[in-house]
C-alpha cells in the first residue's frame, strides 16, 4: 500500500489538495520573478521626443547646402512683435530692407542675369509660417529661392526654384497637389512684392494639374502679371520642371489691394 499521505485521500480531497500546491508554487515563482531587478524600460515618447528634437537641430545647423539660413539673422532684425502693427505690414519689411542679406546661393543656371534672388520676406522669420517655418525641414520643402525679374520689358515678375521632399506625397511617390496650391499661393505674394505693393491678399485661386510631380523633385514656378486692374492684380503662373521639359501645373489667381495700401 502507498505510504504517502496522497495515498491514504480519498480520490476527491486528493485533486485539492495537488491543485493547491501547483497554485502555491506557482504564486512563489511569479513574486521571485517581480523582485528581480531588471533595466529600466527607457520611455518611448520621451526618446521619440529627442530623436526629433535633435534630428531638426543637425537638420537646421550642419547642412549648409540648403537656402534658409537667413532665419537666424532675420530673426534678430524683424520688428518686435509686440509693435500695434504687425510686423508684416511696417514699409520697412514690405521692402525687406531690414532682413536683406548677402546671397551666397548660387544663380541657377536656366535664369539669365536679370533676375535677383529676393530677400526672406519678414512672414519667413515666423516659425508658424507654412513654408518658412512647419514645412522647412529635409524631405519637406528643402530649397525656396524666389529670383526677382529686373528687365521691365519682360512679363515675368518672379521665378522660384523649389526643391521637394520625399515626404509631401498625395500618391505614394507623388507630391501632393495641396502643397503645389500652397506653393504657388505664396510666390504669387513674392510677385506683388517685387511690383513694389506693399500688400494684397488672394481673392481666388484657380489651379490645372497638367503631370504629376515626382517626390524629391526640384522645379521652376513662373510667375507672370497678365493684367493690374485699380487694386486688382491678375496673375498667372506654371509649374514645370527645371529645364521645362515638363509642365506639372498652371494656375491663375487674383489678388487684391487693400483700400489702405492702395
Amino acid at each position: 500500500m502507498n505510504s504517502s499521505i496522497f495515498g491514504r485521500m480519498p480520490w476527491p480531497e486528493m485533486v485539492l489538495s495537488t491543485a493547491a500546491v501547483v497554485a502555491t508554487m506557482a504564486t512563489v515563482t511569479a513574486f521571485r520573478l517581480a523582485s528581480t531587478p531588471s533595466p529600466e524600460a527607457p520611455n518611448n515618447k520621451d526618446a521619440a521626443n529627442s530623436h526629433r528634437s535633435r534630428h531638426r537641430t543637425n537638420n537646421r545647423n550642419s547642412n549648409p547646402g540648403r537656402h534658409f539660413s537667413q532665419l537666424a539673422t532675420a530673426a534678430t532684425t524683424a520688428p518686435s512683435r509686440s509693435s500695434s502693427m504687425p510686423p508684416f505690414l511696417t514699409p520697412a519689411t514690405t521692402r525687406c530692407d531690414a532682413l536683406r542679406q548677402e546671397d551666397t546661393a548660387s544663380h541657377p543656371p536656366f535664369l539669365s542675369s536679370d533676375f535677383e534672388r529676393m530677400p526672406l520676406p519678414a512672414r519667413g522669420v515666423l516659425e508658424t509660417h507654412a513654408v518658412f517655418g512647419l514645412l522647412h525641414d529635409d524631405d519637406l520643402i528643402e530649397q525656396y529661392d524666389i529670383y526677382r525679374n529686373t528687365d521691365p520689358n519682360d512679363a515675368t515678375a518672379v521665378v522660384g526654384v523649389v526643391q521637394f521632399g520625399k515626404r509631401l506625397d498625395g500618391h505614394p511617390g507623388i507630391v501632393h497637389g495641396g502643397i503645389l496650391g500652397l506653393v504657388l499661393d505664396d510666390i504669387f505674394g513674392f510677385g506683388f512684392f517685387a511690383l513694389g505693393v506693399r500688400m494684397a491678399v488672394t481673392a481666388n485661386l484657380n489651379i490645372d494639374y497638367r503631370a504629376p510631380v515626382p517626390a524629391g523633385s526640384q522645379v521652376k514656378v513662373t510667375v507672370q502679371l497678365e493684367q493690374r486692374e485699380g487694386r486688382k492684380l491678375h496673375w498667372k503662373a506654371r509649374i514645370e520642371s527645371v529645364d521645362g521639359s515638363v509642365l506639372y501645373t498652371e494656375a491663375t489667381s487674383l489678388y487684391i489691394i487693400p483700400k489702405k495700401y492702395a
